[in-house]
């Protein structure tokens, strides 16, 4: 049955990252208005997408984010004395949702593993861990956050991978890297982070945070590990003055980590391979931009050889450890083309599976902990869904095995009741 199947050309939604363009608000002074606009950091130059109506000042604190499966630009903003949380279309600018706040928020990020926003609230010196509903400005409180008794703003970021939410507290004891799993709330890692690194983003290339940090006379980009609380150095940045604006930093599906600095005594924007610390653009940029903002994540495929819509599926457990079962939703026999790709859209793998019912079982031992998507076709039919993979449980005699043959068929039919 292989042979009556070539493998499809999957086209996923990567037209946005990938290419230094941050979206971010500029501050029109000499018109008196606030623009939705797109940075190119090759350039430094802006493009004007939208002005932004009853808008009269931005609220800084990483209140801002991108959605890529909604092509959403999400920001805090003051009009008339209130605050704001407004939700944009990228492509127009056009406003989608303008939900007042009735709390005070900041650490605003999106989890592109459950398509939800999350941050911090806090009432005086308490803090709280929250999921905000962009629609209606409701916030649901997950958990308390014990110690913290204030957040550094821009020290926070979102590990899709491991499903961590990760900020700087001060604390009665000092300052210190927390990690709250993202779920229960429930605090996974507590440490000692005395330094001042900022600008914290998380590359899911890497699988790491990254930061910026001023040591003394020399600016330094650091790969953070909050499980312990350390940071080591990935490159001395020179040619780079130490100092970075605020909420203008921001990362790409590639990896590559883009900011508006110094060189000299000139405002610049810069783009680092987040990896190797190499500079990969340097640009004078004038213009007053903050909230910059790139998608994480490459989004869901998007069509195949004009293929109809991509419909949903069910993938149980998720997230996942060492096995999922994959549930069409409906239930017939067909023959099936299932391909993962990690998060970034790289395609890593194609199996095929003659199914008699829509479903299907399968291993997942060969691949790390991440953000995926399983995309099954079935005739001129795409369905799609998002996967994360946990750490697994333990390590089985066929794991070896399984690596070696990893370009094999790794999947098998089998009926679950969970489908």
């Amino acid at each position: 049955m292989k042979g009556i199947y070539c493998t499809a050309a999957v086209l996923l939604s990567l037209s946005l990252s990938g290419q230094n363009t941050p979206f971010a608000i500029w501050e029109d002074q000499a018109n008196s208005v606030y623009r939705f606009v797109k940075m190119d950091a090759a350039t430094g130059t802006r493009t004007n997408i939208a002005i932004l109506p009853n808008m009269t000042g931005f609220m800084a604190g990483d209140i801002s984010a991108l959605n890529t499966d909604s092509n959403y630009y999400h920001y805090g903003m003051l009009w008339n004395s209130n605050y704001y949380f407004v939700t944009i279309d990228l492509g127009t600018g056009a406003v989608v949702y303008n939900a007042q706040l009735n709390a005070q928020i900041a650490g605003i990020e999106y989890n592109c593993a459950d398509s939800a926003l999350y941050g911090i609230r806090f009432v005086g010196t308490t803090h709280y861990f929250m999921k905000i509903d962009p629609a209606s400005g409701a916030i649901t409180v997950i958990a308390q956050v014990p110690g913290a008794t204030a957040a550094f703003i821009s020290n926070v970021s979102l590990d899709v991978a491991r499903q961590r939410y990760i900020f700087k507290a001060q604390t009665p004891t000092g300052p210190r890297l927390k990690a709250l799993d993202i779920a229960s709330g429930n605090v996974v890692y507590d440490n000692p982070f005395p330094d001042n690194v900022s600008a914290h983003k998380y590359s899911l290339t890497d699988s790491a945070v990254f930061g910026l940090w001023e040591d003394n006379n020399l600016f330094k980009l650091e790969k953070i590990d909050y499980t312990n609380g350390t940071h080591s150095t990935v490159a001395v940045l020179n040619g780079i003055s130490p100092g970075i604006y605020l909420d203008c930093y921001s990362i790409n599906p590639s990896g590559e980590y883009t900011f508006r600095g110094f060189s000299g005594s000139t405002p610049t924007l810069f783009t680092l391979d987040a990896g190797t610390g190499l500079i990969i653009n340097s640009s004078p940029c004038p213009d007053n931009a903050f909230g910059y903002e790139e998608p994480l994540c490459a989004g869901p495929p998007s069509s195949v050889n004009g293929s109809g819509p991509v419909l949903s599926f069910s993938v149980w457990p998720n997230p996942a450890k060492d096995r999922v079962q994959i549930c069409l939703p409906d239930d017939v026999a067909r023959n099936l083309a299932i391909s993962l790709y990690t998060g970034t859209g790289q395609l890593l793998s194609t199996f095929y599976v003659q199914s008699t019912d829509g479903k299907a079982g399968m291993d997942l031992f060969p691949y790390p902990p991440g953000l995926y998507f399983l995309v099954v076709r079935s005739y001129n039919t795409l369905y799609a869904s998002k996967l994360v993979i946990r750490s697994h449980l333990k390590i089985k005699h066929s794991f070896i095995e399984l690596t070696i043959k990893s370009l094999e068929k790794v999947i098998e039919v089998e009926k679950d009741v969970f489908c």
